[in-house]
């Protein structure tokens, strides 16, 4: 009897539990109405060149970060992670004054939306606004599932023609538009 009960307590207790991982999904259902207002999608006519820093966060599609690239002669494109711990995560103020010190043009897309956390990053220093992939325009709300598809369509192949370490690098260099480097170190840029 006694262990009737405890079998029953499992499967009910089980049916209560909610786990939340952040950077599973986008976390824009999470957001306030007025958070929310700050996640605009970027107009197909619009150029990620006439966007200056705000508290403006663009989603974008793959093609039109290609058609900005495609006149810079080195662009790094970095996926940041708002709740990245490893120690090849790093804050983007950080990782932009890397980058300007070797020339780059730097373009941070955020992984997903953790408002709290993007607040505490030092955006000032940044030549364009935070970016984010445009789930709604690659029909899914699940990251990893997202960023893989734009990071294809960034690299114009298929994904069975694409070695991993280029579909989940941190940090991708490109010359007029044209893959150059794939890294997951900062430092090897």
């Amino acid at each position: 009897m006694r262990s009737l009960f405890f079998i029953l307590s499992v499967f009910l207790l089980q049916s209560c539990i909610v786990v939340q991982l952040s950077g599973y999904k986008s976390g824009y259902e999470k957001l306030s109405e007025e958070e929310k207002s700050r996640i605009v999608i970027l107009e197909e006519k619009s150029s990620i060149r006439q966007l200056s820093t705000s508290d403006t966060i663009y989603k974008i599609k793959a093609d039109q970060l290609l058609r900005f690239m495609e006149s810079e002669d080195s662009v790094v494109v970095h996926f940041w992670s708002p709740h990245c711990s490893s120690p090849l995560c790093y804050p983007i103020d950080y990782i932009n004054k890397s980058y300007q010190a070797k020339g780059y043009t730097l373009i941070v897309i955020t992984d997903y939306f953790d408002m709290e956390t993007i607040k505490t990053q030092n955006l000032d220093g940044l030549r364009y606004p935070l970016l984010a992939v445009n789930n709604e325009y690659y029909d899914i709300d699940i990251c990893y599932k997202y960023h893989e598809r734009f990071v294809l369509d960034l690299l114009k192949h298929d994904k069975q023609d694409v070695e991993e370490l280029a579909l989940y690098s941190r940090h991708l260099l490109f010359s007029k538009g044209k893959l150059v480097k794939t890294t997951i170190v900062l430092s090897d840029t």
